[in-house]
């Protein structure tokens, strides 16, 4: 995909905790996602303990005999410890509850997804950032390296063995910290990349890919199961109809490509990883669910209903989980046009959502992510803010006498380029349904209409208190930088949104500086972003 987001943002209290490590030589240490010298605690969890395994969760199974750090309720081990079991418990262990008190797991509803992209060459997300996503999606496994005019394909489509998650590293003890928490990690093949099918774009990696199905396959799911992912996502914007709906475009294309190789390509791949994913389950005991595999597609590949890729997924939909389809490609702009409307884009959200989860799914909305685009979208007049990304999900609840109030979420999308001075509109999603309503907060100024770069520290500091316009880095004074801030407004977004306000206070907003952090969606702490997808998924 070619922008990432930014994932809720929320503030961590740390308590003071008492640990009681174990003795050696009656329990042996071990170190998963915690060990002797990493606390739960540090990994954003200080109410967690470390269990004997070096997995962090509650209840006697962590905090009992043999934990490692943490509120342990047992000391030392025993002098005559009850023998050990014979093999230690699942590397995925049963996922506690997370820290804040949401309740979601691994099982959560199909209808309360909130899914974040994590570009594996960023910088690795802080709890703050990660806490309330269910799913967390590392983006991207690929067959080239990148070059800034055109990457360089591997022509027998190999992948690394192992995928980064973030900072260009494995960090596996991150991946098993997630699980702990409840949320699912999937791997995402594919991206912009590999070559995409729009005007200008000069990659063409995919079609080194055709025709190696079975391998390919093979080789993402050892990743799955080496790196404990939860599933898999094929993000394929590539041509594979340029004799019908594609025509003129893919110029790129190699001798390699052709439709049919193409359209054989996604049929066939999906195919094989469901297979094998589900033979990997077999053989692993993995108690999660089944693994989960879904495509993320454009919407101008899913219009009209006929073609090749929307029936090809159609043709597969009993191997897919859900669809995570960008309604940001132009085609539809229910930013613009509302849900059920037309104009701006050339259908409406409805008709599309309605043909995906009636027609390509069977009467299965839940399987149905909506994808909003908030910056990075002008060339398609894609762009949502806060407050229309808000209004075309509760109109989608209510559509229709409620058709499609069980949906299966919502996602974001956001660039990733970190440059100071270029447009970074945060989508400040507001909750509703809060008995608690704000006081005014006395730093924030009146909202105003602006789409003005001002300076700032930070973004939210540039936009709540309307500093100085600016063009450049230059016209703002020492330890400021010239921002873009929310698209449309200045002062409190959240402030100004009512009767829907957030019950944030300007100062627990979570604030980076203008530089872009690779998350996705909304400026709120978890505590509203729980109440959010209470609000739009119940």
């Amino acid at each position: 995909m070619r922008i990432l987001y930014r994932a809720i943002a929320r503030s961590v209290a740390l308590v003071t905790l008492v640990s009681l490590p174990a003795v050696h030589g009656q329990c042996a240490a071990a170190t998963g996602s915690c060990g002797p010298s990493i606390t739960c605690a540090s990994l954003g969890f200080p109410t967690y303990c470390c269990s004997q395994w070096g997995y962090c969760g509650t209840g006697a199974a962590y905090c009992g005999t043999c934990c490692q750090n943490g509120p342990c309720t047992s000391g030392p081990s025993p002098t005559s410890p009850p023998p050990p079991p014979p093999s230690p418990p699942s590397p995925s262990p049963p996922p506690p509850s997370p820290p804040s008190g949401f309740n979601y797991n691994a099982n959560h509803g199909e209808d309360s997804r909130l899914v974040a992209y994590v570009g594996n060459w960023q910088a690795c997300p802080t709890p703050s950032q990660y806490d309330a996503y269910t799913h967390l999606v590392i983006a991207f496994a690929v067959s080239y390296t990148w070059a800034p005019t055109k990457n360089n394909c591997d022509q027998q489509c190999a992948i690394a063995s192992t995928v980064p998650i973030c900072n260009n590293l494995n960090n596996q003890a991150l991946v098993d910290t997630w699980r702990a928490a409840g949320k699912k990690v999937i791997l995402s093949f594919g991206g912009a990349g590999m070559g995409g099918s729009w005007s200008g774009d000069q990659n063409n990696c995919w079609d080194y890919c055709f025709g190696k199905e079975e391998q390919l396959a093979t080789n993402l799911v050892s990743i799955i199961n080496n790196q404990k992912f939860d599933g898999i996502d094929i993000d394929y914007e590539y041509c594979y109809d340029i004799n019908g709906s594609q025509a003129g475009r893919c110029p790129q294309r190699s001798a390699s490509y052709t439709d049919l190789k193409a359209q054989t390509f996604l049929d066939s791949l999906t195919s094989k990883l469901r297979v094998k994913l589900d033979a990997l389950q077999v053989t692993n005991g993995y108690n999660r669910g089944r693994y989960e595999l879904t495509h993320a597609p454009m919407d101008s590949d899913l219009t009209p209903s006929t073609s090749k890729y929307f029936q090809i997924l159609k043709a597969r939909r009993a191997d897919l989980d859900f669809l995570l389809p960008q309604f940001y490609n132009g085609v539809t702009k229910a930013h613009v046009d509302g849900f059920g409307g037309s104009g701006a884009g050339a259908m409406s959200a409805a008709s599309l959502f309605s043909s995906l989860a009636n027609d390509l799914f069977n009467m299965e909305p839940n399987k149905v992510v909506f994808g909003f685009c908030v910056s990075d979208c002008s060339a398609t007049g894609s762009n949502a803010n806060a407050a229309q990304a808000v209004k075309v999900m509760s109109d989608l609840k209510i559509y229709n006498n409620g058709q499609f109030s069980c949906n299966g979420g919502a996602f974001f999308w956001k660039p990733t380029t970190p440059k100071p001075t270029t447009a970074i509109p945060t989508a400040a999603l507001p909750t509703a349904g809060s008995s608690n309503q704000p006081t005014a907060n006395p730093t924030s100024t009146s909202l105003i209409i602006s789409r003005d770069n001002r300076c700032g520290k930070s973004e939210i500091d540039a936009r709540e208190t309307c500093g100085p316009i600016c063009a450049s880095q230059n016209d703002c004074p020492s330890g400021t930088s010239c921002c873009t801030v929310i698209e449309n407004f200045c002062g409190s977004i959240l402030d100004g949104l009512t009767p829907i306000r957030s019950a944030i206070k300007a100062s627990e907003r979570h604030a980076t500086e203008c530089t872009e952090l690779l998350w996705f969606t909304v400026y709120l702490n978890s505590s509203d972003g729980y109440r959010l997808m209470k609000y739009l998924y119940t």
